[in-house]
């Protein structure tokens, strides 16, 4: 798949022999597990729905490795994403409907997916069950401004971000580019997300869990996906460890440091005021801060 044919291919036939490629992969995978009973409300599709830059090559391993004790995919051929990063727009709720709805039973798929209530009521209705991974929003500018003023040049952000000096690409995320046509602060763009918070059938976890209480984060992510598929024999440590066992950071092609609290080292007075001003309670909400007094 790397070929240097393939690279000359245009990103949209790229996708398309992907999707096709782990399609196939998919189907010879399942047949290792055929013997395993489906469970009572037949096989469901896994969604691991994230905030960019909060996780996702991390809650992509942890959830490909359901495969190595299921027929779930064993691998996920693109991340959709809610937000065209080429130009900013938010994508109207039809290409996520769609989406979700060309899932079958037994995928595994993950998602910049934003909370429409169709979105939402097309999950709950179409026997997914999932998780949301989110992140401290304070973090996750400190990433955005690595990823998309130095790594990703395709962004629209880039051109924008890459001649500043970090403390103004800090300020310039906060306010989200304004500016421009598709512009929105951070604390409008992460709201986008929280509805996932309440989804009843969606398990939320936190990035810094994930890296710093990881085992005990491990179990809850275990217990969520065994209350759904009831019919494998594995313990629930022995499911822990192969999940645990799957997770390799530095695989990810986004990788930078993954650390928690980086945003201590980089805002200044200016960023916290400016940040409070746009964001308003969210760090409360998302049980980051008891009070806007940080």
């Amino acid at each position: 798949m790397k070929s240097k044919l393939y690279n000359l291919l245009s990103p949209n036939l790229r996708k398309i022999l992907r999707t096709h490629f782990f399609w196939a992969q998919h189907k010879l995978h399942k047949t290792q597990y055929k013997n395993i009973a489906e469970p009572k409300d037949g096989w469901p599709i896994i969604l691991g729905i994230s905030i960019p830059k909060s996780g996702t090559h991390l809650l992509t391993q942890i959830l490909t490795g359901f495969s190595k004790f299921s027929p779930f995919a064993p691998r996920i051929p693109f991340v959709f994403n809610s937000r065209d990063f080429k130009t900013g727009e938010i994508l109207p709720v039809g290409h996520a409907v769609r989406y979700l709805s060309s899932l079958l039973p037994m995928d595994v798929s993950v998602a910049h997916l934003v909370y429409y209530p169709e979105t939402a009521k097309l999950i709950l209705s179409n026997n997914f069950f999932g998780y949301f991974i989110y992140r401290d929003p304070r973090d996750i500018i400190i990433s955005y401004c690595h990823y998309f003023g130095d790594i990703d040049t395709n962004s629209y952000i880039h051109p924008y971000l890459q001649p500043l000096r970090m403390e103004d690409r800090i300020k310039a995320t906060i306010k989200g580019f304004a500016e421009l046509k598709y512009g929105i602060d951070i604390g409008k763009y992460i709201s986008l997300f929280t509805g996932w918070l309440e989804h009843p059938t969606i398990l939320a976890i936190k990035y810094e869990d994930l890296i710093n209480h990881q085992h005990d984060t491990l179990i809850k992510i275990v217990g969520h996906f065994s209350d759904r598929i009831t019919t494998l024999s594995l313990s629930r440590d022995e499911r822990v460890k192969i999940l645990q066992d799957n997770i390799n950071p530095q695989r990810s092609p986004t990788f930078r440091s993954g650390k928690t609290g980086e945003w201590y080292e980089h805002f200044t007075e200016e960023h916290k005021k400016l940040f409070k001003d746009v964001t308003g309670d969210l760090l409360i909400r998302l049980g980051y801060e008891k009070n806007n007094n940080w």
